[in-house]
């Protein structure tokens, strides 16, 4: 895993200034994106590009989300702390560390078993401490329920047919 460099920590600066500019105004949210080091999240060789506005590979044909839309869906959730949110796709583990970065009680389901281990081995090294479970989130997670907030960061057709038929 690499450092957090003074280098990358200007680069993350640098997006949180990009994603003012788009409209994210939540003081809180830009503090998590400030805080939280993005490019923990994606290959090393990555790092750098880890502080555009894009979306980027994280293995399992599955992608990190751009920054954007991680911002945009924070902003919308209006968390505070202490919150039960429940997240479906951790994926690499980046919005579950932003959640928890805003002090969210975050529960977070990952089919992919692969992303889920590794998320998870990047997030205890970081600190955050969410519930996690490998399997399919298309239901929810029961054991945990109910939650404050729901966000739903990936999902198949197949999940969207269990999840929406009759």
């Amino acid at each position: 895993m690499l450092e957090d460099t003074y280098k990358l920590k200007g680069l993350r600066e640098k997006l949180v200034k990009t994603l003012q500019q788009k409209g994210i105004r939540d003081t809180q949210v830009l503090e998590a994106i400030r805080t939280v080091p993005r490019h923990f999240f994606v290959d090393d060789l990555l790092a750098e590009e880890s502080y555009k506005d894009q979306a980027l590979p994280i293995g399992s044909a599955q992608t990190i989300s751009q920054p954007l839309t991680v911002a945009r869906q924070t902003e919308l959730l209006q968390v505070k702390s202490g919150m039960k949110v429940l997240e479906i796709g951790t994926g690499s583990g980046y919005q579950c560390a932003i959640l928890c970065a805003l002090g969210a009680k975050v529960f977070t389901v990952e089919r992919h078993i692969p992303l889920y281990q590794k998320a998870q081995v990047t997030l205890t090294r970081l600190g955050y401490k969410p519930r996690m479970k490998g399997g399919d989130g298309s239901l929810g997670w029961e054991t945990w329920a109910p939650n404050e907030r729901i966000i739903i960061t990936a999902g198949d057709r197949t999940s969207q047919k269990r999840i929406y038929s009759n």
